[in-house]
């Protein structure tokens, strides 16, 4: 079940740009080393690139150059088309109280049958005592 984890956008942030969660993330990165990943992925992680950079924690270089790299990790990973999971994000999404891209991270990963990898532990939150809790692999807290 575990061999090829979902990974969220949260996690490669961690990954490529330095910041509280990124020991944990590189951990978790080399301990499965093959991930699956929505297409929407890539453009979550620019958007919070973008933010990066309004908030003056980063450079536009420094942005572009880490987006750089984690488009390379992206590229590595089996990308699934938003498509693939309309279908189930629609049907819980209101329930759950979460955010479409969230859910469709979740959906993917119960469609799979393997973990979910995120660092967003406000998410990891909301999901305690849902039927999606199990799935999740998150950094614990301090």
């Amino acid at each position: 079940m575990d061999t090829e984890p979902v990974i969220d956008a949260s996690t490669i942030m961690a990954y490529v740009a330095p910041e509280e969660q990124s020991e944990w993330a590189s951990e978790r990165i080399e301990n499965y080393g093959y991930f699956h990943l929505l297409d929407l992925t890539y453009y979550e992680v620019s958007n919070a690139l973008k933010t990066k950079v309004r908030r003056k924690k980063l450079t536009g270089l420094q942005a572009i150059t880490i987006f750089n790299e984690a488009k390379k990790f992206m590229d590595l990973c089996e990308v699934h088309h938003f498509q693939e999971i309309i279908g189930g994000v629609m049907e819980n999404v209101i329930d759950l109280n979460v955010t479409s891209y969230d859910m469709s991270y979740l959906w993917l990963s119960k469609s799979l049958g393997t973990k979910f990898i995120t660092a967003d532990t406000k998410l990891v939150d909301k999901l305690k005592g849902t039927g999606y809790y199990d799935l999740l692999e998150y950094p614990k807290k301090k």
